[in-house]
């Protein structure tokens, strides 16, 4: 089984996470602390078809983003990482398995409080205007799509 497999050649395993209807898996993986020696990968997130045993996706992460949590919610997986150096960004992208498609959205650190919800067509902030409506940010107009 090549899941399994997977996981024997891996020596650092993060969190793991299946969709609501339990048909996908994510798991991040690697390390870059500690001892070079012994680390077999750098850090990323891969995600399976676990009905076909099929690895989907496997995406690492680069320019200076670090893993931050990961969430199913319903059938997305939303892979959180945060530039902790400089631009002091965060980094959401959600892989959205009906249209097979991963919505990118980069925003700075700050606006990460503002954060209200995460929902199947986009993301909610709060205002940072206490007195207007919270601010809908929808997946196909507001962040950069990839096919995969």
């Amino acid at each position: 089984m090549t899941l399994v497999k997977d996981f024997e050649n891996l020596l650092n395993i993060g969190c793991t996470r299946f969709t609501e209807n339990v048909k996908y898996m994510l798991y991040s993986y690697g390390n870059d602390m500690g001892d070079e020696s012994v680390i077999k990968e750098k850090m990323g997130v891969k995600i399976y078809d676990v009905d076909n045993n099929e690895l989907l996706i496997d995406r690492k992460f680069t320019n200076g983003f670090l893993p931050n949590n990961h969430y199913a919610i319903g059938n997305l997986f939303i892979i959180s990482s945060t530039k902790y150096i400089e631009e002091k960004e965060d980094k959401f992208e959600i892989v959205n398995f009906e249209d097979r498609k991963i919505y990118i959205k980069i925003m700075p650190r700050s606006e990460r409080i503002r954060l209200k919800e995460i929902t199947d067509v986009g993301i909610i902030l709060r205002n940072s205007d206490v007195t207007k409506d919270d601010i809908q940010l929808l997946y196909v107009n507001d962040f950069i799509m990839e096919d995969f």
